[in-house]
C-alpha cells in the first residue's frame, strides 16, 4: 500500500511521541510513505525556534524527519489529475489536502490517505468527481491510526502518551478520558464511535478497517 500523510496527522502523532511507533508498523506491513513537500517547513526541521515552539523534546522532531528521510515527496505527475485538482476550490480542503488527493487518485496500488481534519474529509465526500477517483484509497482517520497503535503494542504506553499531552486532539483527549488498561475495550469504543459518525455522513469514501 502507498500511505500519503497530511502534514497535521504528522504533527499530532509527533506531539504524542506516538509517531515512531507507528512508523514501525507501516513499515512492517511494507507500505511506502509519501508526505507533502512543505512538511519539513511545518514541523520547523532547520528551524529550532519554529520547532521549539511546537514539539516539547527533540525525539519528536526527530521522528519526523526519519519520516520524511524514508519517505517520497507528494506531487502529481498526470496532466489530467493536476487539472481537475487546481480547479476545485472547497471550503475545508486546503492545498496540501488536494495534492494528496491528487497523489492518491493517479496511483495505480491501492492506497491510504492519512487525514485528520473530519471537514476535510466532509468536504471531499461532497466532490464526485474526486470520490470517483479514489476507489481503491482508504481514508485513515487519526483515530484509526491510535486505534492500530492499541493492538499493535503496549496499551498502557500509548495511553500514557496521550494522557500527558491531551491538549494535541479534543476528539483524542475525550477517548482517553479517565483511559486505563482495564477499561481500554471503552476507549476503542469511544474512538469507533467518531469513526462511524464520519463513515455514515461521508458514504462515499471508503474507510480503513
Amino acid at each position: 500500500m502507498e500511505v500519503f500523510f497530511d502534514n497535521d496527522v504528522v504533527i499530532k502523532l509527533a506531539q504524542y511521541g506516538l509517531l515512531e511507533p507507528l512508523l514501525e508498523i507501516v513499515y512492517q506491513c511494507e507500505c511506502k510513505t509519501f508526505v507533502l513537500p512543505t512538511l519539513r517547513y511545518v514541523a520547523g526541521v532547520g528551524n529550532p525556534k519554529r520547532a521549539a515552539r511546537i514539539f516539547t523534546s527533540l525525539d519528536k522532531l526527530e521522528a519526523v524527519e526519519r519520516l520524511i528521510n524514508a519517505s517520497e515527496q507528494a506531487e502529481i505527475n498526470q496532466a489530467t489529475i493536476a487539472q481537475l485538482v487546481s480547479t476545485i476550490s472547497k471550503p475545508g480542503l486546503d492545498p496540501g489536502e488536494l495534492i494528496l488527493i491528487g497523489c492518491a487518485a493517479e496511483s495505480s496500488a491501492s492506497t491510504g490517505i492519512v487525514i485528520g481534519d473530519k471537514r476535510a474529509i466532509q468536504a471531499l465526500n461532497s466532490i464526485t468527481e474526486l470520490t470517483d477517483l479514489l476507489s481503491r484509497c482508504l481514508i485513515i482517520m487519526l483515530e484509526h491510526a491510535i486505534k492500530k497503535l492499541l493492538s499493535s503494542i503496549d496499551e498502557s504506553f500509548v495511553i500514557e502518551k496521550i494522557n500527558t499531552n491531551t491538549a494535541v486532539d479534543i476528539s483524542i483527549r475525550i477517548c482517553f478520558s479517565s483511559a486505563r488498561v482495564d477499561t481500554i475495550q471503552q476507549v476503542f469504543e469511544a474512538l469507533d464511535s467518531y469513526i462511524r459518525a464520519q463513515e455514515m455522513n461521508c458514504q462515499n469514501l471508503s474507510f480503513f478497517k
